[in-house]
């Protein structure tokens, strides 16, 4: 019955790896949303979209039941070298943390020689959730001889399942402060590593809907901008598959006519871990089904901060007074009428010596990068680089950016 059960568990985990190379390669240059931009084959994300639900139903239907199962399933891919075996029996995070290792090696683990020749296993500690356990392998070579080696095994139960959590040293550091509500889990912002916490502060004074994969994780980030006072809030409130889709519902608060809130600026946010890892997002308003969520293009999640803005315009290279060389990179998202930012170059006169565009977005915020190569002779002298979109209405200048620069002597 094992060895049917191992067929079954080495089948799905080569689809998993199939489906792990288009799905990383999508996610990686697209982000994991379900809509079409303007440099994506139509139909992509849904097609990597619905290969990832067909895995994660073949992984539910040989996810371990009871504790010792799980470590069983985990020693046998150890034995017989299948990494994708050993794989398939993580949780999340730890997936994250030996795909890169596993994948190297082509799925294959271990060494011809020696190699194990039996394992035995033994319970150290079981809880409802949790479980230990040593596994001593022993290995053999041609020659007869044995060799004992431990491993540590800690498996934990997600979903009425149990998965492999840590082995040894190597953990998952979240498995055990997890336990998803409405399909979500809202993180202590204050206990979060500090890649997240960067993502979010880069991100609050933007109104726009994101995710990142962070060791296996899906967070989901819904920011609101800037708000002139206090008394609004944004939260996430339940996470529901609908229609081939992951519907993230949103409410918004704002303050009510005559309430007393707080003068102070103030950006509000909402940072949950969604349960469902395959479906693509799809983003409700819970008072307001019209409402339209920004996304971003061209780039997957927000990691540097906006160094000068306007509206639509924000800025992340260069900052203002900066010292720049001969070549200035300008980097940002916008949106804008019909994509296009405009720039003009000024000298410390206030005259035009160079004007260009680069494309961002209409709608949704783009990402929008040009490199501007200054006149010769410009060492020592100070510039105002003055982005701009012009007016549907009259072609004038609107959601205006002035940067002062320096260039370097």
């Amino acid at each position: 019955m094992f060895g049917s059960r191992v067929g079954k568990a080495v089948i799905a985990c080569v689809c998993v790896l199939i489906v792990m190379s288009a799905g990383a390669f999508a996610a990686g240059k697209h982000g994991f949303f379900a809509w079409p931009e303007r440099n994506v084959k139509p139909g992509l994300h849904n097609k990597v979209g619905i290969l990832k639900q067909q895995i994660a139903k073949l992984e539910e239907a040989f996810a371990a039941g009871q504790a010792r199962e799980a470590v069983r399933n985990w020693a046998e891919g150890v034995k017989t070298r299948n990494g994708a075996l050993q794989y398939a029996m993580l949780t999340p995070g730890l997936k994250a943390k030996l795909y890169r290792e596993l994948a190297a090696n082509r799925w294959t683990t271990g060494t011809s020689s020696p190699w194990v020749d039996r394992y035995e296993i033994r319970e150290q500690k079981l809880t409802s959730r949790t479980a230990q356990y040593e596994v001593i392998f022993t290995y053999t070579d041609s020659t007869g001889r044995k060799l004992a080696e431990k491993e540590n095994v800690t498996v934990t139960k997600q979903g009425g399942y149990w998965y492999v959590s840590a082995i040894n040293e190597r953990e998952d550091e979240f498995v055990e402060k997890i336990s998803f509500k409405q399909g979500i889990y809202r993180p202590d912002f204050d206990s979060l590593p500090k890649e997240i916490q960067d993502w979010v502060n880069c991100s609050r004074t933007i109104p726009a809907v994101q995710e990142k994969d962070y060791y296996g994780y899906r967070f989901v980030l819904v920011t609101e901008g800037m708000k002139p006072t206090g008394g609004y809030s944004v939260t996430i409130t339940k996470a529901k598959p609908k229609d081939g889709m992951l519907q993230v519902m949103v409410k918004s608060v704002k303050p009510r006519k005559g309430e007393m809130v707080t003068t102070a600026i103030t950006y509000p946010f909402d940072l949950v871990i969604v349960e469902n890892r395959e479906l693509p997002l799809q983003f409700v308003d819970v008072n307001d089904a019209n409402r339209y969520f920004m996304r971003l293009a061209g780039i997957a999640t927000i990691e540097q901060p906006v160094v000068a803005a306007s509206e639509w315009i924000k800025v992340f290279t260069p900052a203002p007074g900066e010292k720049v060389e001969r070549v200035i990179t300008l980097t940002g998202i916008a949106s804008v009428f019909e994509g296009t930012v405009s720039y003009e170059l000024l000298n410390a006169k206030g005259q035009v010596v160079q004007r260009g565009s680069a494309m961002a977005a209409m709608g949704d915020w783009g990402y929008f990068t040009q490199d501007i190569v200054l006149p010769r002779g410009s060492s020592g002298q100070k510039f105002t680089l003055q982005l701009y979109s012009e007016s549907a209405k009259d072609g004038s200048k609107t959601f205006v950016v002035n940067i002062p620069l320096t260039v370097g002597e």
